[in-house]
């Protein structure tokens, strides 16, 4: 069977009333720029039998490692890792495996900003985004962030100079689809 792997990248950047990030869409109190690539791609290893969220905690801290690596190899600060944006990962991968969805809003229409808000994530001036599923495989970690480094949007969200701090979650459901949200925010 193939596996089937969907990737999505989005920025925001808080400044008084208005959210900004990469392509632009607007309202009366918003300007929203998103850039977002729903891509599949398929690969054929299958074999992993993670099925709750504590299951995942050593694969959450190797795309940590994996994509501050990949900002020092470009001499960029590498980003500190934060338990309580990790938990807001975590449940957003939850929700996005529980309902059935995947896109960086959700179906109430909440963003990363608002999940923020919602989580009492103090202090952060710009938050940002990537988002991966995937079908259960082993050793997946690193073809997540090969991926998101090939994909100019969530290359740009991981290689961004003003963020300072991280947070990865995932969550994986019985039908073998594991989905998995970083977050980043500027503090």
């Amino acid at each position: 069977m193939k596996n089937k792997i969907f990737c999505l990248s989005k920025v925001l950047t808080i400044a008084t009333f208005f959210l900004s990030a990469n392509t632009l869409c607007s309202s009366v109190f918003a300007q929203k720029k998103e850039t977002s690539s729903a891509t599949k791609q398929t690969i054929f290893e299958k074999n992993s039998e993670k099925n709750s969220v504590e299951d995942f905690w050593e694969d959450e801290d190797e795309i940590f490692r994996l994509v501050n690596l990949e900002r020092r190899k470009r001499r960029l600060n590498e980003l500190d890792w934060d338990e309580q944006l990790a938990k807001m990962a975590r449940k957003y991968s939850e929700k996005m495996a529980r309902e059935n969805f995947f896109s960086h809003f959700d179906p109430e229409g909440g963003n990363a900003a608002k999940r923020a808000k919602k989580a009492k994530i103090k202090n952060w001036s710009k938050i940002g985004e990537n988002l991966f599923t995937i079908e259960r495989v082993s050793k997946f970690e690193a073809f997540v962030v090969k991926y998101w480094m090939e994909s100019p949007t969530h290359e740009e969200n991981i290689l961004d100079e003003e963020w300072t701090t991280t947070g990865v979650g995932i969550f994986g459901v019985d039908n073998g689809d594991i989905f998995i949200t970083q977050i980043f925010i500027k503090r």
